[in-house]
Protein backbone atom coordinates (compact mmCIF):
# COMPACT_ATOMS: atom_id res chain seq x y z
CA UNK A 1 0.00 0.00 0.00
CA UNK A 2 1.42 2.99 -1.01
CA UNK A 3 1.42 6.45 0.88
CA UNK A 4 -1.39 7.90 -0.32
CA UNK A 5 -3.84 4.91 -0.01
CA UNK A 6 -2.21 5.06 3.88
CA UNK A 7 -2.68 8.83 4.46
CA UNK A 8 -5.77 10.31 2.46
CA UNK A 9 -5.33 14.18 2.16
CA UNK A 10 -7.25 16.34 4.64
CA UNK A 11 -10.07 17.70 1.84
CA UNK A 12 -10.68 13.42 0.73
CA UNK A 13 -10.33 12.47 4.50
CA UNK A 14 -13.21 15.27 5.38
CA UNK A 15 -15.10 14.82 2.33
CA UNK A 16 -15.57 10.95 3.12
CA UNK A 17 -16.64 12.16 6.85
CA UNK A 18 -18.65 14.79 5.78
CA UNK A 19 -20.09 14.08 2.60
CA UNK A 20 -22.75 16.81 3.25
CA UNK A 21 -20.61 19.86 3.23
CA UNK A 22 -19.93 18.94 -0.51
CA UNK A 23 -21.80 19.73 -3.87
CA UNK A 24 -24.18 16.83 -4.55
CA UNK A 25 -23.70 18.19 -8.45
CA UNK A 26 -22.56 15.50 -11.10
CA UNK A 27 -20.41 16.86 -13.59
CA UNK A 28 -20.84 15.09 -17.15
CA UNK A 29 -18.46 15.68 -20.18
CA UNK A 30 -19.38 14.38 -23.57
CA UNK A 31 -16.18 14.27 -24.84
CA UNK A 32 -12.83 15.31 -22.93
CA UNK A 33 -10.92 18.12 -24.11
CA UNK A 34 -7.42 17.54 -22.75
CA UNK A 35 -4.44 20.17 -21.57
CA UNK A 36 -2.44 19.33 -24.73
CA UNK A 37 -5.54 19.66 -27.27
CA UNK A 38 -6.52 22.91 -25.62
CA UNK A 39 -2.53 24.20 -25.54
CA UNK A 40 -2.75 22.67 -29.39
CA UNK A 41 -5.58 24.96 -30.39
CA UNK A 42 -4.64 28.15 -28.41
CA UNK A 43 -1.23 27.71 -30.23
CA UNK A 44 -3.15 27.67 -33.96
CA UNK A 45 -4.84 31.18 -33.56
CA UNK A 46 -3.18 32.98 -36.44
CA UNK A 47 -3.31 29.79 -38.51
CA UNK A 48 -7.13 29.02 -37.79
CA UNK A 49 -7.84 33.01 -37.96
CA UNK A 50 -9.81 33.15 -35.22
CA UNK A 51 -8.01 36.47 -33.43
CA UNK A 52 -11.30 37.80 -32.21
CA UNK A 53 -12.00 34.61 -30.87
CA UNK A 54 -9.21 34.42 -28.90
CA UNK A 55 -9.46 37.83 -27.92
CA UNK A 56 -12.97 37.37 -26.46
CA UNK A 57 -11.94 34.44 -24.75
CA UNK A 58 -9.04 36.58 -23.25
CA UNK A 59 -11.19 39.17 -22.40
CA UNK A 60 -14.00 36.59 -20.51
CA UNK A 61 -11.12 35.29 -18.44
CA UNK A 62 -9.97 38.90 -17.31
CA UNK A 63 -13.92 39.18 -16.22
CA UNK A 64 -13.75 36.52 -14.32
CA UNK A 65 -10.00 36.49 -12.69
CA UNK A 66 -8.65 40.39 -12.72
CA UNK A 67 -11.54 42.24 -12.40
CA UNK A 68 -14.71 42.26 -13.55
CA UNK A 69 -15.36 46.07 -14.89
CA UNK A 70 -13.81 46.00 -18.55
CA UNK A 71 -15.59 47.34 -21.79
CA UNK A 72 -14.43 46.07 -25.25
CA UNK A 73 -11.91 47.21 -27.91
CA UNK A 74 -11.77 50.91 -28.15
CA UNK A 75 -11.53 51.39 -32.01
CA UNK A 76 -11.04 48.70 -34.77
CA UNK A 77 -9.95 45.57 -34.32
CA UNK A 78 -6.13 44.76 -32.98
CA UNK A 79 -5.83 47.83 -31.15
CA UNK A 80 -5.95 50.81 -33.80
CA UNK A 81 -7.42 54.29 -32.98
CA UNK A 82 -8.24 52.65 -29.35
CA UNK A 83 -4.80 51.52 -28.36
CA UNK A 84 -6.55 48.81 -26.10
CA UNK A 85 -8.12 45.61 -26.72
CA UNK A 86 -9.95 46.25 -23.30
CA UNK A 87 -9.59 48.59 -20.35
CA UNK A 88 -11.21 49.01 -17.13
CA UNK A 89 -13.96 51.78 -16.85
CA UNK A 90 -14.75 53.45 -13.48
CA UNK A 91 -17.28 52.45 -10.33
CA UNK A 92 -17.34 53.22 -7.39
CA UNK A 93 -15.74 51.57 -4.37
CA UNK A 94 -18.80 50.61 -2.66
CA UNK A 95 -19.39 48.77 -6.01
CA UNK A 96 -15.54 47.42 -6.50
CA UNK A 97 -15.46 46.26 -3.04
CA UNK A 98 -18.51 43.68 -3.18
CA UNK A 99 -16.37 42.01 -5.94
CA UNK A 100 -15.17 38.55 -5.07
CA UNK A 101 -11.69 38.21 -7.28
CA UNK A 102 -9.30 36.59 -4.55
CA UNK A 103 -6.36 39.24 -5.83
CA UNK A 104 -8.04 42.29 -7.23
CA UNK A 105 -6.30 45.20 -6.25
CA UNK A 106 -8.20 47.41 -8.68
CA UNK A 107 -9.60 50.79 -7.01
CA UNK A 108 -11.56 53.52 -8.35
CA UNK A 109 -8.40 55.75 -9.23
CA UNK A 110 -6.97 53.55 -11.18
CA UNK A 111 -7.31 52.46 -15.16
CA UNK A 112 -6.02 49.56 -16.57
CA UNK A 113 -5.31 48.86 -20.07
CA UNK A 114 -5.51 45.14 -21.96
CA UNK A 115 -3.81 44.14 -24.67
CA UNK A 116 -4.46 40.95 -26.56
CA UNK A 117 -1.95 39.32 -29.22
CA UNK A 118 -1.40 35.63 -30.96
CA UNK A 119 1.44 37.10 -32.98
CA UNK A 120 4.33 34.28 -32.32
CA UNK A 121 6.83 37.03 -32.16
CA UNK A 122 5.59 38.62 -28.67
CA UNK A 123 8.52 40.49 -27.38
CA UNK A 124 8.18 43.19 -29.97
CA UNK A 125 4.22 43.03 -30.03
CA UNK A 126 4.58 43.57 -26.04
CA UNK A 127 7.19 46.88 -26.06
CA UNK A 128 4.57 48.09 -29.34
CA UNK A 129 1.30 47.75 -27.74
CA UNK A 130 3.01 49.24 -24.24
CA UNK A 131 4.35 52.17 -26.52
CA UNK A 132 1.05 53.16 -27.70
CA UNK A 133 -1.15 52.77 -24.48
CA UNK A 134 1.40 54.99 -23.01
CA UNK A 135 0.84 57.55 -26.05
CA UNK A 136 -2.40 58.14 -25.11
CA UNK A 137 -2.19 59.67 -22.02
CA UNK A 138 -4.98 58.21 -20.67
CA UNK A 139 -3.28 57.78 -17.10
CA UNK A 140 -3.12 53.80 -17.45
CA UNK A 141 -1.65 52.64 -14.13
CA UNK A 142 -1.38 48.81 -14.82
CA UNK A 143 -1.60 47.21 -18.47
CA UNK A 144 -1.63 43.25 -19.20
CA UNK A 145 -1.08 41.50 -22.14
CA UNK A 146 -2.37 38.52 -22.93
CA UNK A 147 -0.76 36.28 -25.53
CA UNK A 148 -1.20 32.40 -26.61
CA UNK A 149 2.49 31.98 -26.79
CA UNK A 150 4.31 30.22 -24.27
CA UNK A 151 6.83 32.19 -22.31
CA UNK A 152 9.48 31.23 -20.28
CA UNK A 153 9.61 32.91 -16.97
CA UNK A 154 12.67 34.48 -17.32
CA UNK A 155 11.61 36.54 -20.61
CA UNK A 156 8.63 37.76 -18.81
CA UNK A 157 10.09 38.87 -15.75
CA UNK A 158 13.19 41.09 -17.79
CA UNK A 159 10.64 42.39 -20.64
CA UNK A 160 7.95 43.42 -17.37
CA UNK A 161 11.09 44.60 -15.57
CA UNK A 162 12.21 46.70 -18.87
CA UNK A 163 8.92 48.37 -19.34
CA UNK A 164 8.27 49.32 -15.98
CA UNK A 165 11.89 51.18 -16.27
CA UNK A 166 11.05 52.63 -19.49
CA UNK A 167 7.90 53.94 -18.97
CA UNK A 168 7.05 53.71 -15.13
CA UNK A 169 4.24 51.60 -15.88
CA UNK A 170 3.35 47.79 -14.51
CA UNK A 171 2.84 45.12 -17.35
CA UNK A 172 2.10 41.79 -16.01
CA UNK A 173 2.31 39.19 -19.06
CA UNK A 174 -0.28 36.45 -19.31
CA UNK A 175 0.41 33.68 -21.55
CA UNK A 176 -0.38 30.06 -22.83
CA UNK A 177 0.74 28.75 -20.08
CA UNK A 178 -1.70 30.85 -17.74
CA UNK A 179 -4.47 30.56 -19.40
CA UNK A 180 -4.36 26.72 -19.65
CA UNK A 181 -3.73 26.42 -15.93
CA UNK A 182 -6.47 28.73 -15.05
CA UNK A 183 -9.32 27.66 -17.07
CA UNK A 184 -8.74 23.67 -15.91
CA UNK A 185 -7.99 24.85 -12.25
CA UNK A 186 -11.35 27.38 -12.06
CA UNK A 187 -13.82 25.25 -14.21
CA UNK A 188 -13.88 27.59 -17.42
CA UNK A 189 -13.66 24.85 -19.97
CA UNK A 190 -17.47 25.80 -21.25
CA UNK A 191 -15.87 29.90 -21.74
CA UNK A 192 -13.25 28.33 -24.30
CA UNK A 193 -15.76 25.97 -25.55
CA UNK A 194 -18.09 28.99 -26.19
CA UNK A 195 -15.30 31.61 -26.97
CA UNK A 196 -12.90 29.28 -29.40
CA UNK A 197 -16.15 27.40 -31.07
CA UNK A 198 -14.64 23.85 -30.15
CA UNK A 199 -18.05 22.25 -29.24
CA UNK A 200 -16.93 19.54 -30.95
CA UNK A 201 -14.19 18.70 -28.65
CA UNK A 202 -15.71 19.76 -25.77
CA UNK A 203 -18.96 20.42 -23.41
CA UNK A 204 -19.51 20.00 -19.32
CA UNK A 205 -22.98 19.21 -18.61
CA UNK A 206 -24.11 20.22 -14.73
CA UNK A 207 -26.50 18.55 -12.84
CA UNK A 208 -27.54 19.78 -10.02
CA UNK A 209 -28.23 18.03 -6.83
CA UNK A 210 -31.21 18.66 -4.44
CA UNK A 211 -28.31 20.12 -1.30
CA UNK A 212 -26.93 22.28 -3.84
CA UNK A 213 -29.84 23.93 -5.51
CA UNK A 214 -31.31 24.68 -2.41
CA UNK A 215 -27.59 25.89 -1.68
CA UNK A 216 -27.86 27.90 -4.89
CA UNK A 217 -30.94 29.61 -4.36
CA UNK A 218 -30.09 31.05 -1.11
CA UNK A 219 -26.68 32.01 -2.06
CA UNK A 220 -28.35 34.24 -5.33
CA UNK A 221 -31.03 35.74 -2.23
CA UNK A 222 -27.74 37.03 -0.30
CA UNK A 223 -25.77 37.86 -3.39
CA UNK A 224 -28.65 40.34 -4.03
CA UNK A 225 -28.90 41.60 -0.60
CA UNK A 226 -24.77 42.08 -0.21
CA UNK A 227 -24.88 44.45 -3.56
CA UNK A 228 -28.07 46.24 -2.77
CA UNK A 229 -27.85 49.83 -2.77
CA UNK A 230 -30.41 50.55 -0.25
CA UNK A 231 -28.76 49.54 2.59
CA UNK A 232 -28.57 52.03 5.81
CA UNK A 233 -24.68 51.93 6.39
CA UNK A 234 -22.17 51.08 3.72
CA UNK A 235 -20.63 48.69 5.96
CA UNK A 236 -21.98 46.72 9.17
CA UNK A 237 -23.01 43.77 11.04
CA UNK A 238 -25.07 42.10 8.76
CA UNK A 239 -23.02 42.74 6.08
CA UNK A 240 -20.28 40.97 7.06
CA UNK A 241 -21.86 37.88 8.27
CA UNK A 242 -23.46 37.80 4.94
CA UNK A 243 -20.29 37.92 3.24
CA UNK A 244 -19.31 35.17 5.41
CA UNK A 245 -22.36 32.98 4.42
CA UNK A 246 -22.24 33.62 1.04
CA UNK A 247 -18.24 32.61 0.94
CA UNK A 248 -19.34 28.92 3.39
CA UNK A 249 -22.11 28.21 0.73
CA UNK A 250 -19.68 28.99 -2.20
CA UNK A 251 -17.58 26.74 -1.30
CA UNK A 252 -20.41 23.90 -0.23
CA UNK A 253 -21.30 24.03 -3.82
CA UNK A 254 -18.08 23.75 -4.82
CA UNK A 255 -17.96 26.80 -6.96
CA UNK A 256 -13.60 27.75 -8.60
CA UNK A 257 -11.20 28.54 -5.81
CA UNK A 258 -10.54 31.56 -7.06
CA UNK A 259 -14.48 32.69 -6.69
CA UNK A 260 -14.71 30.89 -2.68
CA UNK A 261 -11.45 32.77 -1.61
CA UNK A 262 -12.59 35.66 -3.36
CA UNK A 263 -15.35 35.72 -0.94
CA UNK A 264 -13.81 35.07 1.79
CA UNK A 265 -11.27 38.26 1.20
CA UNK A 266 -14.40 40.23 0.47
CA UNK A 267 -15.45 39.20 3.75
CA UNK A 268 -12.27 40.28 5.06
CA UNK A 269 -12.09 43.80 3.37
CA UNK A 270 -15.64 44.60 5.29
CA UNK A 271 -14.84 43.55 8.59
CA UNK A 272 -11.74 45.33 8.55
CA UNK A 273 -13.54 48.34 8.05
CA UNK A 274 -16.06 47.36 10.62
CA UNK A 275 -13.31 46.59 13.64
CA UNK A 276 -15.45 43.55 14.40
CA UNK A 277 -13.22 41.58 15.96
CA UNK A 278 -15.27 38.50 16.79
CA UNK A 279 -16.37 38.07 13.20
CA UNK A 280 -12.87 38.70 12.00
CA UNK A 281 -11.55 35.58 14.15
CA UNK A 282 -14.61 33.90 12.70
CA UNK A 283 -13.83 34.75 8.93
CA UNK A 284 -9.91 33.07 9.26
CA UNK A 285 -11.43 30.47 11.29
CA UNK A 286 -13.36 29.79 8.53
CA UNK A 287 -11.00 30.23 5.70
CA UNK A 288 -8.49 28.30 7.30
CA UNK A 289 -11.17 25.66 7.50
CA UNK A 290 -11.80 25.95 3.96
CA UNK A 291 -7.97 26.25 2.41
CA UNK A 292 -7.18 22.77 4.35
CA UNK A 293 -10.74 21.01 4.17
CA UNK A 294 -11.39 21.48 0.49
CA UNK A 295 -8.18 22.06 -1.09
CA UNK A 296 -5.21 21.08 0.99
CA UNK A 297 -3.37 24.64 0.82
CA UNK A 298 -1.07 23.83 3.64
CA UNK A 299 0.68 26.92 3.11
CA UNK A 300 -2.21 29.21 3.65
CA UNK A 301 -3.47 27.17 6.22
CA UNK A 302 -0.93 27.74 8.10
CA UNK A 303 -0.62 31.47 7.39
CA UNK A 304 -4.90 31.72 8.49
CA UNK A 305 -3.75 29.81 11.73
CA UNK A 306 -1.12 31.94 12.99
CA UNK A 307 -3.46 34.86 12.65
CA UNK A 308 -6.35 33.03 14.37
CA UNK A 309 -3.81 32.18 16.98
CA UNK A 310 -2.56 35.37 17.65
CA UNK A 311 -6.42 37.05 17.40
CA UNK A 312 -7.97 34.64 19.95
CA UNK A 313 -4.75 34.99 22.45
CA UNK A 314 -6.00 39.05 22.52
CA UNK A 315 -9.41 37.73 22.76
CA UNK A 316 -10.04 34.54 24.45
CA UNK A 317 -13.78 33.25 24.37
CA UNK A 318 -15.59 29.76 24.86
CA UNK A 319 -15.58 30.02 20.84
CA UNK A 320 -12.20 31.44 20.24
CA UNK A 321 -10.64 28.60 22.15
CA UNK A 322 -12.87 25.69 20.35
CA UNK A 323 -11.54 27.50 16.87
CA UNK A 324 -7.76 27.85 18.31
CA UNK A 325 -8.24 23.89 19.31
CA UNK A 326 -9.97 22.44 16.30
CA UNK A 327 -7.04 24.52 14.17
CA UNK A 328 -4.14 23.54 16.77
CA UNK A 329 -5.18 20.10 16.27
CA UNK A 330 -5.51 20.04 12.07
CA UNK A 331 -1.90 21.69 12.12
CA UNK A 332 -0.87 18.78 14.29
CA UNK A 333 -2.47 15.98 12.00
CA UNK A 334 -1.24 17.71 8.91
CA UNK A 335 2.68 18.16 9.93
CA UNK A 336 2.88 15.06 9.74
CA UNK A 337 2.26 14.48 5.77
CA UNK A 338 4.79 13.99 3.24
CA UNK A 339 2.94 16.53 1.10
CA UNK A 340 2.79 19.20 3.97
CA UNK A 341 6.38 18.79 4.85
CA UNK A 342 7.56 20.43 1.28
CA UNK A 343 5.88 23.29 1.93
CA UNK A 344 5.90 23.90 5.92
CA UNK A 345 8.27 24.71 8.18
CA UNK A 346 6.34 24.19 11.55
CA UNK A 347 8.04 23.99 15.13
CA UNK A 348 5.07 21.97 16.31
CA UNK A 349 6.42 21.42 19.54
CA UNK A 350 6.39 24.89 20.05
CA UNK A 351 3.04 25.11 18.50
CA UNK A 352 1.75 22.48 21.27
CA UNK A 353 3.51 24.68 24.00
CA UNK A 354 1.62 27.72 22.84
CA UNK A 355 -1.43 26.09 23.13
CA UNK A 356 -0.89 24.47 26.44
CA UNK A 357 0.78 27.72 27.88
CA UNK A 358 -2.60 29.75 26.47
CA UNK A 359 -5.29 27.56 27.66
CA UNK A 360 -3.49 27.16 31.34
CA UNK A 361 -3.33 30.77 31.77
CA UNK A 362 -7.41 30.50 30.15
CA UNK A 363 -7.93 27.68 32.79
CA UNK A 364 -6.74 30.48 35.94
CA UNK A 365 -9.22 33.41 34.80
CA UNK A 366 -11.57 33.87 37.63
CA UNK A 367 -13.68 37.05 35.55
CA UNK A 368 -14.63 34.40 32.78
CA UNK A 369 -15.42 31.37 34.33
CA UNK A 370 -17.20 29.24 31.59
CA UNK A 371 -13.83 30.00 29.34
CA UNK A 372 -12.03 28.99 32.22
CA UNK A 373 -14.03 25.59 32.89
CA UNK A 374 -13.34 24.91 29.36
CA UNK A 375 -9.99 25.80 29.28
CA UNK A 376 -9.52 23.06 31.75
CA UNK A 377 -11.09 20.42 29.73
CA UNK A 378 -8.54 21.40 26.32
CA UNK A 379 -5.84 21.17 29.21
CA UNK A 380 -6.97 17.88 30.97
CA UNK A 381 -7.50 16.20 27.22
CA UNK A 382 -4.13 17.56 26.25
CA UNK A 383 -2.60 15.73 29.17
CA UNK A 384 -5.02 12.65 28.72
CA UNK A 385 -3.50 12.18 24.92
CA UNK A 386 0.36 12.64 26.28
CA UNK A 387 -0.26 9.90 29.29
CA UNK A 388 -1.52 7.19 27.38
CA UNK A 389 1.05 7.96 24.32
CA UNK A 390 3.98 7.25 27.15
CA UNK A 391 1.84 4.59 28.89
CA UNK A 392 1.09 6.22 32.41
CA UNK A 393 -1.96 5.96 34.61
CA UNK A 394 -4.90 8.21 33.50
CA UNK A 395 -6.96 8.25 36.38
CA UNK A 396 -5.98 11.50 38.03
CA UNK A 397 -7.07 13.03 34.48
CA UNK A 398 -10.34 11.11 33.83
CA UNK A 399 -11.16 12.00 37.57
CA UNK A 400 -10.86 15.58 36.97
CA UNK A 401 -12.89 15.01 33.57
CA UNK A 402 -15.61 13.46 35.38
CA UNK A 403 -15.41 16.94 37.80
CA UNK A 404 -15.79 19.40 35.09
CA UNK A 405 -18.62 17.15 33.12
CA UNK A 406 -20.39 17.89 36.37
CA UNK A 407 -19.89 21.42 36.77
CA UNK A 408 -20.71 22.06 33.35
CA UNK A 409 -24.27 21.12 34.15
CA UNK A 410 -24.44 25.02 35.27
CA UNK A 411 -22.69 26.31 32.27
CA UNK A 412 -25.21 25.97 29.34
CA UNK A 413 -22.76 27.53 26.67
CA UNK A 414 -20.03 25.01 27.12
CA UNK A 415 -19.55 23.04 24.15
CA UNK A 416 -20.92 19.63 25.44
CA UNK A 417 -21.30 17.71 22.26
CA UNK A 418 -18.00 18.34 21.03
CA UNK A 419 -16.63 17.78 24.85
CA UNK A 420 -18.20 14.60 24.37
CA UNK A 421 -16.89 13.72 21.38
CA UNK A 422 -13.63 13.62 22.71
CA UNK A 423 -14.58 11.40 25.16
CA UNK A 424 -15.95 8.81 23.04
CA UNK A 425 -12.45 8.79 20.90
CA UNK A 426 -10.92 6.81 24.08
CA UNK A 427 -13.64 4.47 24.59
CA UNK A 428 -12.24 1.26 22.37
CA UNK A 429 -8.61 2.69 23.83
CA UNK A 430 -9.73 2.32 27.86
CA UNK A 431 -12.45 -0.44 27.69
CA UNK A 432 -11.24 -1.81 31.35
CA UNK A 433 -10.82 1.39 33.36
CA UNK A 434 -13.36 2.51 36.14
CA UNK A 435 -12.03 5.35 36.15
CA UNK A 436 -13.74 6.20 32.40
CA UNK A 437 -16.91 4.20 33.14
CA UNK A 438 -17.92 6.68 36.28
CA UNK A 439 -17.18 9.17 33.81
CA UNK A 440 -19.26 7.82 30.96
CA UNK A 441 -22.27 7.60 33.50
CA UNK A 442 -21.85 11.07 34.24
CA UNK A 443 -21.50 12.19 30.65
CA UNK A 444 -25.14 9.55 29.87
CA UNK A 445 -27.01 11.22 33.04
CA UNK A 446 -25.96 15.10 31.60
CA UNK A 447 -27.24 13.72 27.86
CA UNK A 448 -30.30 12.88 29.51
CA UNK A 449 -31.07 15.72 31.03
CA UNK A 450 -29.40 18.41 28.17
CA UNK A 451 -30.65 16.18 25.25
CA UNK A 452 -32.90 13.43 25.62
CA UNK A 453 -33.40 9.84 27.49
CA UNK A 454 -32.77 8.13 23.95
CA UNK A 455 -29.39 9.88 23.17
CA UNK A 456 -28.05 9.07 26.85
CA UNK A 457 -29.69 5.49 25.77
CA UNK A 458 -27.17 5.50 23.22
CA UNK A 459 -24.38 6.26 25.34
CA UNK A 460 -24.70 3.31 27.57
CA UNK A 461 -25.23 1.04 24.53
CA UNK A 462 -22.45 1.87 22.73
CA UNK A 463 -20.42 1.37 26.26
CA UNK A 464 -21.45 -1.74 27.10
CA UNK A 465 -20.76 -2.93 23.42
CA UNK A 466 -16.91 -1.83 24.25
CA UNK A 467 -17.20 -4.18 27.00
CA UNK A 468 -18.80 -7.12 25.33
CA UNK A 469 -16.01 -6.82 22.39
CA UNK A 470 -13.08 -7.10 25.04
CA UNK A 471 -14.96 -10.09 26.77
CA UNK A 472 -15.72 -7.96 29.82
CA UNK A 473 -19.10 -9.54 29.55
CA UNK A 474 -19.98 -8.93 33.26
CA UNK A 475 -19.36 -5.32 33.14
CA UNK A 476 -21.19 -4.87 29.98
CA UNK A 477 -24.05 -5.94 31.33
CA UNK A 478 -24.22 -2.81 33.45
CA UNK A 479 -24.48 -0.36 30.68
CA UNK A 480 -26.58 -2.62 28.77
CA UNK A 481 -29.33 -2.51 31.38
CA UNK A 482 -29.23 0.79 31.57
CA UNK A 483 -29.18 1.20 28.10
CA UNK A 484 -32.69 -1.22 27.28
CA UNK A 485 -34.48 1.36 30.14
CA UNK A 486 -33.81 4.34 27.94
CA UNK A 487 -34.36 3.08 24.53
CA UNK A 488 -37.56 0.85 25.39
CA UNK A 489 -39.05 3.18 22.99
CA UNK A 490 -40.91 2.89 19.33
CA UNK A 491 -38.69 5.44 18.29
CA UNK A 492 -35.82 3.91 18.79
CA UNK A 493 -37.13 0.51 18.09
CA UNK A 494 -33.88 -0.60 16.05
CA UNK A 495 -31.28 0.16 18.60
CA UNK A 496 -33.53 -1.34 21.48
CA UNK A 497 -33.41 -4.84 19.53
CA UNK A 498 -29.85 -4.40 18.85
CA UNK A 499 -29.44 -3.95 22.99
CA UNK A 500 -31.41 -6.75 23.61
CA UNK A 501 -29.16 -9.35 20.99
CA UNK A 502 -26.42 -7.58 22.73
CA UNK A 503 -27.43 -8.34 26.31
CA UNK A 504 -28.38 -12.10 24.86
CA UNK A 505 -24.45 -12.63 23.78
CA UNK A 506 -23.90 -11.33 27.33
CA UNK A 507 -25.80 -13.83 29.15
CA UNK A 508 -24.85 -16.37 26.82
CA UNK A 509 -20.69 -15.87 27.83
CA UNK A 510 -21.81 -15.51 31.14
CA UNK A 511 -23.62 -19.41 30.86
CA UNK A 512 -26.95 -17.33 31.95
CA UNK A 513 -28.80 -19.58 29.26
CA UNK A 514 -32.14 -18.58 30.71
CA UNK A 515 -31.93 -14.86 30.62
CA UNK A 516 -29.92 -15.17 27.31
CA UNK A 517 -33.31 -16.78 25.62
CA UNK A 518 -35.54 -14.18 27.62
CA UNK A 519 -33.79 -11.44 25.84
CA UNK A 520 -33.87 -13.46 22.38
CA UNK A 521 -38.09 -13.72 23.24
CA UNK A 522 -38.16 -10.19 23.78
CA UNK A 523 -36.19 -9.22 20.62
CA UNK A 524 -38.22 -11.33 18.68
CA UNK A 525 -41.27 -9.90 19.65
CA UNK A 526 -40.35 -6.18 18.71
CA UNK A 527 -40.92 -7.22 15.31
Amino acid sequence: MNEKEKFPTPSQFYRNIRPEYFSDSKTESKVLLTKEQLAFEISQISTNQKHDSFENLCRRLAEKLITPNLIPQVGPTGGGDGKTDSETYPVSNYISDRWFISKNKWNENENWAFAISAKKDWKPKVKSDVKKIIETKRGYTKTYFFSNQKIRSKDKKDTQDLINEKYGIELIILDAEWIIEKVYSNHLLNEVVDSLNLSSLHREEKKIGANDLESIEKLSEIEEIINNSDRTFEVDFQLVEDCLESAILSRMIELPKTEVIGKFERAKRFVNKLNSVQQKIRIHYQLAWTLINWYDDYKSFYEEFLIVKELVQKHPNLNNLEFYLNLSNILKTVSHLEDAKHVLIIDIEKEEQDFRTFITKCSKDKEKPSTSLLAKFYLSFFQLRQKIENEVSVSDELIKLKEYFELSEKHLDIPFEQLKEFINVYDKILPDNEDYDDLILVIAALESTRVSELSSGKIYLNRGSTKLKNDLNKESLVFFGKAVRKLAKEETQDEFYFCLMLLSEAYSNLGLYWAANNCVISAINIY
